[in-house]
């Protein structure tokens, strides 16, 4: 080698494993469900490949395209944090791991779980903050309802295990929130609470049934816009953005001019923290809203917006069919 000259093979070499490292965690990353302690092996490899980035990029090395995949592999993990606590339970979840490993804070997906845990809290309450009004309604309309028509001992019990399914989603149980949910259906079938199936089915991964429930919400109620929706709600609440966005563009497809549908969308925008768009979407929903009369809809979507425009934030869209 000439006298003065560089020699850059071990930098070309380095580079090269970090690409393939890359690449193994695009596969492993891309579905975690299944993988089980195996999941760990990935992240400590994210680990490694966060190190070699950070010393390769203060050697002055263009990484750009090595860190636009890596912000796609770690979309996938933020996707998927509300798998961790299940993939890892026979080893007591994601904190044993941290404890041993002590990860710095920078290096997020240690604390995944713990992450998405708090979004479905903050989302939880948020929700509630932003229905209790229309709640308030609705139990007094069914009172009303009730005292004049009344419900059978099977409604009345359904009734029962939905509001149970409801609670227990607030906490956090899905496994229980399914069991409650199917227990309505078994006693007296609801729209509602299919909708509730197919959305949590979806969550563990069990797409037949999340699309048999699917097909018995749209059997109760065959509006494809309230049932397409409600399931874009049902998904939001859960923090599946992604699955929100993409019911609520078939809503769209259905109706470009139903007003629910461009609440769901700018609650999508809201989720992801694209206030600006977030607000011209719950605009648009307010304007046709009060176009067709829908009252309790066009309040909503002005809640939204001003709590937006005055720094605020809020939940999901809606409370229900």
């Amino acid at each position: 080698m000439p006298k003065g000259m560089i020699d850059s093979s071990p930098l070309e070499t380095g580079l090269t494993e970090l690409r393939d490292d890359i690449r193994q965690l695009e596969i492993g990353c891309a579905r975690l469900r299944g993988k089980g302690e195996r999941i760990l092996d990935l992240f400590a490899l994210r680990d490694s490949v966060q190190e070699r980035v950070d010393a390769l990029d203060k050697r002055g090395m263009d990484l750009r395209a090595e860190q636009t995949r890596l912000e796609t592999i770690d979309n996938m993990i933020r996707r998927q944090a509300g798998l961790l606590g299940r993939e890892l339970a026979a080893t007591g979840g994601m904190e044993p791991a941290r404890q041993k490993r002590r990860p710095p804070d920078a290096y997020w997906w240690w604390f995944a779980d713990i992450d998405h845990a708090q979004r479905l809290r903050k989302t939880a309450i948020r929700y509630a903050a932003i229905v209790v009004g229309v709640l308030v309604v609705l139990l007094v309309g069914n009172a009303l309802l009730t005292r004049r028509y009344g419900l059978s001992p099977e409604q009345q019990q359904a009734q029962e295990f939905a509001s149970t399914g409801e609670r227990l989603i607030a906490q956090g149980d899905l496994e229980g929130a399914i069991a409650a949910y199917e227990a309505a259906n078994d006693v007296a079938p609801q729209a509602d609470a299919h909708a509730w199936l197919a959305v949590l089915y979806a969550a563990k991964g069990e797409e037949l049934l999340a699309e048999q429930a699917v097909a018995a919400t749209l059997e109760l109620q065959p509006d494809e816009r309230i049932v397409y929706n409600a399931l874009s709600r049902n998904h939001d609440m859960l923090g599946n953005t992604d699955a929100a966005e993409a019911w609520a563009y078939k809503a769209l497809a259905v109706d470009d001019t139903y007003a629910q549908t461009w609440l769901s969308l700018g609650s999508v925008a809201e989720a992801r923290g694209e206030s600006t768009g977030a607000i011209k979407l719950y605009e648009e929903a307010a304007r046709l809203a009060n176009e067709q009369g829908s009252d309790a809809l066009y309040v909503l979507a002005r809640m939204r917006m001003g709590m937006l425009m005055g720094g605020g934030g809020s939940g999901p869209s809606g409370a229900g069919f």
